[in-house]
């Protein structure tokens, strides 16, 4: 017997059984998002511009309804402040994206440090450190690296 969709979903939770593909998707979902919670707090300020910027880009790069990006970011900071380093969340990202991808997610931090116009170097130290664990250093070196300081010269 085939069951409706809505049937199985249910069926799987009240077993504990986990979607996989979901599970995946969610966890790269996190990822992300704390990347972008640690952009946002790295220097010790969260200027409402930096705040609109990470939740545009979450809902813009996620499909996200406000409800569901409120939840995401509150489940993001509250993992990033657990975290001890980014490693678990940039592994999470290189492991699901390709070169391009991870090179979206490195742009979309440098929007967040970026969007109050003034990137420290705090900031600028996490661009250059996700950018090694995002495995695009070149692309740092080359194209993030000139921003940055330009962005910081502007102060």
């Amino acid at each position: 017997m085939i069951f409706p969709e809505g049937i199985t979903a249910r069926l799987r939770a009240l077993l504990g059984v986990e979607d996989h593909a979901e599970t995946a998707e969610h966890a790269l979902r996190r990822a992300i998002a704390t990347l972008l919670v640690r952009a946002l707090t790295v220097d010790g300020t969260e200027t409402i511009e930096e705040t609109m910027k990470l939740v545009d880009l979450l809902e813009a790069r996620f499909g996200l309804s406000d409800q569901e990006t409120a939840e995401l970011v509150t489940e993001a900071k509250t993992a990033e402040r657990d975290a001890v380093d980014l490693f678990a969340f940039t592994n999470t990202v290189t492991q699901h994206l390709d070169r391009d991808g991870r090179i979206g997610v490195l742009e979309m931090m440098f929007e967040v440090v970026a969007a109050d116009g003034v990137v420290d170097v705090f900031e600028e130290n996490l661009i250059s450190r996700a950018a090694t664990l995002l495995r695009v250093p070149d692309y740092y070196q080359q194209t993030m690296r000139p921003r940055l300081f330009a962005s910081m010269a502007g102060r």
